[in-house]
């Protein structure tokens, strides 16, 4: 199996797991960017994940989907749907030639909450191993990216189900 980066983009922190085989990602992590514009920082963002990456390495991302409810509303009208979307962009454009596959958050996990999420994942690949991967306690619900990012690559795996 060639290397799989699974990625839970965001510009206050994106969460990122690599999988070298299909059973358990071999190293996980959350890139915070320093102050600057935004754009500045999806740029940094997409730099460090491509220093994750072989030549070969698939690149499995979270993409933003728009819903019609009052959230969503506030997010598209102060810019952050589009950021996050810029972000997604860039990452794609960045880890170029490889092969990049977009998947929205219904896509992966359907409507599960977050922390539902995360102990599915804690269960398919086991206490111990979130623990040696430096996955924080699901119930803190701030740092839930890295969470995300190993969901995301379970998905890839078809193993999220």
């Amino acid at each position: 199996m060639r290397s799989l980066l699974s990625v839970d983009p965001g510009l206050t922190g994106t969460g990122w797991a690599l999988w070298l085989g299909d059973k358990m990602p071999n190293r996980i992590g959350v890139i915070k960017t320093g102050k600057g514009e935004w754009w500045e920082r999806a740029q940094q963002i997409a730099d460090q994940l491509v220093a994750l990456c072989d030549p070969r390495t698939r690149v499995v991302a979270e993409f933003t989907e728009y819903h019609a409810a009052a959230t969503s509303n506030m997010g598209w009208r102060t810019g952050d749907l589009q950021r996050l979307t810029f972000l997604c962009g860039v990452i794609a454009g960045r880890v170029y030639p490889r092969t990049f596959i977009p998947i929205t958050t219904s896509g992966w996990k359907g409507q599960l909450p977050k922390d539902v999420a995360a102990k599915r994942v804690e269960k398919i690949i086991g206490a111990h191993h979130c623990h040696r991967l430096g996955l924080p306690e699901i119930k803190r619900r701030s740092d839930t990216h890295a969470w995300d990012a190993v969901g995301i690559g379970l998905w890839a795996l078809d193993r999220f189900n």
